[in-house]
């Protein structure tokens, strides 16, 4: 299924999606909300001006559909744009807007809704005193919704750690924590009620640093551990790896 339609010059341009998310028989898709990942600073802000708006403009989207009855394709597509919007008028993220992630910049990598809410878990940037974000939003905000109402969560999620997944478990939000800059790093599974900025560290992972968990998926409770699958950024096919940790 097609998610989007932007294209620059004549070539279409990707998503970025970074996480996924179900909630009362529809599906969310986010994009990062960021600046195009260029390493190898490849893309001039000046003579590619264009090109990177375009692309920003393109991974700035939420998608929602619901499945399609003959469970081949989806119905009731929606983008929405207006999260760029929100975020841009925080006057705490505002200055970390369409800049690059290595430069601290805002990209957006975890999806969760809970309560009618949408929350939005930022891979970077991180604010003073190591404290990564989370921007929760009402659902109906998004999709048809007027103005900017919103609430901004500053999350000890340790040094220099961003939001590199999120994931709905019952009454909790389970939060992938890692590196907002590249390189290795240490990753770690918080838990969090989604109300207040309280956190708690359910296990650090324990895993090569030089390996990126990317995204987490909870299988099953049994007793005080959870089982959750961890998948990789750059491994093959993501190297789905099950591990047990703390239950929340």
């Amino acid at each position: 299924m097609k998610l989007i339609d932007n294209t620059f010059k004549g070539k279409p341009l990707e998503l970025d999606g970074e996480g996924i998310a179900f909630a009362k028989g529809r599906y969310y898709v986010i994009g990062s909300h960021g600046h195009p990942r260029d390493k190898r600073r490849e893309l001039d802000p000046k003579e590619d001006a264009e090109e990177i708006r375009a692309r920003i403009f393109a991974s700035s989207q939420v998608i929602r559909f619901r499945p399609a009855d003959d469970e081949n394709g989806a119905t009731d597509i929606e983008r929405s744009a207006k999260l760029r919007e929100i975020i841009a008028s925080d006057r705490d993220l505002v200055r970390f807007v369409d800049q690059r992630l290595d430069d601290n910049g805002l990209t957006i990598e975890g999806i969760a809704i809970k309560d009618d809410r949408l929350f939005a878990g930022l891979r970077g940037p991180v604010l003073e005193g190591n404290r990564a974000v989370v921007v929760a939003v009402d659902v109906d905000a998004l999709f048809g919704g007027s103005g900017t109402a919103h609430r901004l969560f500053r999350l000890p999620l340790g040094e220099g750690r961003g939001v590199r997944d999120l994931a709905g478990f019952g009454e909790v939000i389970l939060i992938l924590a890692g590196p907002a800059a590249d390189g290795p790093g240490n990753y770690a599974v918080y838990s969090w009620d989604g109300q207040g900025e309280n956190v708690k560290l359910l296990s650090e992972l324990p895993f090569d640093p030089a390996r990126k968990p990317e995204a987490l998926l909870p299988l099953e409770k049994n007793g005080s551990k959870l089982r959750v699958l961890i998948l990789f950024d750059g491994d093959k096919k993501g190297a789905p790896t099950p591990v047990k940790i703390v239950a929340p």
